[in-house]
């Protein structure tokens, strides 16, 4: 029947089966055809029926002989399934009837009638293809059931759009012309159809891609991780490109390759602009303080912090962007 994504609607009805109803959705695009084979847009609304609550509708009761019913607990389930190709212009309704986890018997709105899965349902269904009223109601479910909700629910289900957040990072911290794996996680989008695709320098790399498919997180939104296995050769620059519906433009995220010497010279860069700011910061509180009229602190000694301050964050500076420069 196709794959559906996590539950999106979950409705209490009062009804002495004591039955939750919960939503599934998923859109593809198919032809017309292709609707019976599960994909296209489905919908599915299932019912929970205990045991106490079967027993006092009088349905499946062992009186009517339809269903022996268990002295033990167990279950019985029914599906509603609206399948949807180009919006509702071709629309698929199955009713879908479960015991113990096992389907005895379905309605198929493209044939018109009950269909016995097993021989446990060829009672129920000659008992509902012979009641015209019930049949009329269910043939009419297309429209009334799956039409009618499709036009309810489209504006939360089909029309809705969350745009992916992209990320690129290497699962290890390794220099240049070493074997490594860079990942692409793209998460929280809505809907599921999505493209990522790697680049390197310009070209895209189809070689070495591997996925982990599409990973639902159940607050329907859906996350992906695509990785790339490839060997950095510095200056390289790897682009992960990614488009889905809720982008007007594809998004791309770059990660550049880098050798050790030139992460080592740009770590200490950082440092010792680090280290400068630090003592220029500490060179200004004192100068501040003086300026306030307060005794100042260490005398002669602070005027030679101060100078000591500027002249290390100058040299500081300057070693940075000599560092920088020569990355």
């Amino acid at each position: 029947m196709g794959e559906f994504s996590p539950g999106f609607l979950h409705l209490s009805l009062f009804t002495p089966l004591s039955i939750t109803w919960a939503g599934l959705c998923t859109l593809r695009p198919v032809g017309c055809g292709d609707v019976r084979g599960g994909l296209g847009q489905a919908w599915v609304w299932s019912s929970v029926a205990a045991e106490e609550g079967l027993r006092n509708s009088g349905v499946f009761s062992p009186e009517k002989k339809i269903i022996p019913v268990s002295t033990a607990r167990f279950m019985a389930q029914v599906k509603h399934e609206c399948h949807f190709y180009n919006g509702t212009q071709c629309v698929w309704l199955l009713e879908r009837y479960f015991y113990n986890q096992e389907e005895n018997v379905r309605f198929d709105s493209d044939v018109g009638k009950y269909l016995a899965v097993t021989k446990l349902g060829r009672l129920e269904a000659e008992n509902w293809n012979s009641r015209k009223e019930l049949l009329e109601d269910a043939r009419a479910g297309v429209d009334t059931y799956c039409r009618y909700n499709y036009r309810i629910l489209e504006s939360i289900t089909v029309q809705r759009r969350v745009e992916p957040q992209v990320t690129v990072y290497p699962t290890k911290k390794r220099p240049q012309d070493h074997h490594n794996l860079l990942v692409c996680s793209v998460s929280g989008f809505y809907p599921g159809q999505i493209e990522v695709r790697w680049f390197r320098n310009g070209q895209e790399e189809k070689t070495g891609v591997v996925t982990t498919g599409l990973i639902r997180n159940g607050d329907w939104t859906f996350q992906t991780l695509v990785m790339l296995e490839t060997v950095p050769q510095s200056g390289e620059v790897y682009t992960c490109q990614v488009e889905h519906p809720s982008l007007t433009s594809p998004v791309t995220v770059e990660w550049r390759a880098q050798s050790s010497s030139a992460q080592s010279k740009m770590l200490s860069g950082v440092g010792g602009l680090v280290l400068g700011l630090f003592f220029l910061g500490l060179g200004l509180f004192v100068y501040f303080q003086n300026q306030k009229g307060k005794e100042p602190v260490g005398g002669q000694d602070s005027i030679a912090l101060q100078g000591l301050a500027i002249l290390c964050t100058q040299d500081v500076t300057s070693s940075v962007t000599s560092d920088f420069n020569e990355l």
